[in-house]
């Protein structure tokens, strides 16, 4: 059966951060234990996008993702310019 990967792609002050430590702990720690979802968080990353920047950074996340699929993404580099990846 394929492995499905999934990252969770957070801005440091959207609003359901707190819904993700609600349930995964801080930053999502506690999904670090499955290996195939990642918790990216981007510092000023807005939820729409609307930033050009931001959106490159986010696509760049994705794109790396594409390219490895099957190596640990927080050992492959996936933060790109997110401060925490679990």
């Amino acid at each position: 059966m394929p492995c499905i990967w999934t990252i969770l792609v957070y801005g440091a002050y959207d609003a359901s951060m707190d819904v993700l430590a609600a349930h995964f702990g801080h930053h999502g720690a506690r999904l670090s234990k499955l290996t195939n979802i990642r918790v990216a968080i981007f510092d000023d990353v807005d939820h729409a996008l609307f930033n050009a920047t931001h959106a490159a950074q986010v696509i760049a996340l994705c794109e790396s993702a594409i390219k490895a699929p099957d190596t640990r993404h927080a050992d492959a580099g996936l933060h790109v310019a997110a401060h925490a990846v679990s």
